[in-house]
């Protein structure tokens, strides 16, 4: 073996280590003594939470620990920003928790580079600007990009309810004049509408159903949506339920109002595209225009200067 070879040699098996070292420390527990019949038991009523050494190591530990790091962690973050956050999260659609995110969230923008601030003042014995600034890109990076992908993906689909909701109240009215319930005819908007509009009426189907209060339901939905328009639907759903007036002329004169209001959106856009297009115009035609009227001018002028 030649001393060329020794370095690959241990860059291999460093690798191998390294990678048997995650999977031992991330993978479940699969020695399960007892006979079959604890097997099989074990099998159909999973048994994971109850027995601790069915978990991984990770599940065991790292999750523990990361837990109680992340109580500290909230316990120190003030209350608004908390209530931000959840809001944020389920005007997104409620994808994940908010201990989850920021977990991901530290970890991504506050482990990972002090990890790496460690390893190097480690290894080399101090850290350099070469180093840090690296490392700090990385670390603002990952604390903004979370939460701007969040935030994008909140308006998104406020937009997306905003752009379906005046169809989905025609169909309630339709389905309540035909003889349906409300309810009934929020659970149709909720099968035949397959975004957030329908997502999020069938969740408040299911929570009148567990036994909460219908407007109390609407409520929270709008408060979720962060839709004005959706605040006005259940403004009238109330209004008529306290008036005694029919729910569907209610919505009906609400669902013109919403109409309205996109239109005169749309109208408002459509007057925004002269301005926004007047700085394209400026920069990129123009200047092509002065160069393609000004510039045979100005090579006549240099060919009788150079004579």
């Amino acid at each position: 073996m030649s001393n060329e070879q020794v370095p690959v040699i241990l860059a291999v098996l460093a690798g191998l280590s390294v990678a048997i070292a995650v999977v031992g420390i991330f993978r479940a527990n699969r020695s399960r003594p007892g006979p079959k019949v604890h097997w099989r038991i074990e099998h159909f009523a999973t048994q994971q939470d109850a027995n601790p050494l069915v978990k991984s190591f990770a599940q065991r530990v790292l999750q523990p620990a990361l837990k109680t790091v992340l109580r500290a962690v909230v316990a120190v973050l003030p209350m608004r920003i908390m209530a931000a956050i959840d809001e944020t999260i389920e005007a997104a659609g409620r994808r994940t928790s908010v201990s989850r995110f920021l977990t991901i969230w530290l970890i991504g923008g506050v482990g990972i580079p002090l990890g790496v601030a460690l390893l190097v003042i480690i290894a080399t014995g101090r850290i350099g600007l070469a180093q840090l600034l690296p490392i700090t890109f990385w670390a603002g990076a990952a604390l903004y990009l979370p939460w701007t992908a969040l935030r994008r993906k909140a308006k998104q689909r406020i937009k997306e309810i905003s752009r379906d909701l005046p169809d989905a109240i025609d169909l309630i009215i339709t389905n309540v004049e035909a003889g349906l319930g409300l309810q009934a005819a929020m659970l149709v908007v909720a099968e035949k509408f397959h975004g957030p509009v329908g997502e999020e009426f069938g969740r408040t189907v299911r929570e009148v159903s567990l036994g909460a209060e219908r407007g109390q339901a609407l409520a929270d939905m709008a408060t979720r949506t962060r839709v004005p328009e959706m605040r006005l639907f259940t403004r009238a759903v109330a209004q008529a339920e306290q008036t005694g007036i029919s729910v569907a002329r209610v919505l009906r004169n609400h669902s013109a109002e919403v109409r309205e209001k996109r239109r005169q959106f749309a109208r408002e856009q459509a007057a925004k595209i002269p301005v926004k297009l007047t700085f394209p115009t400026v920069l990129i035609m123009f200047p092509t225009l002065f160069l393609l009227i000004l510039g045979p001018v100005a090579l006549n002028i240099m060919n009788e200067f150079g004579k």
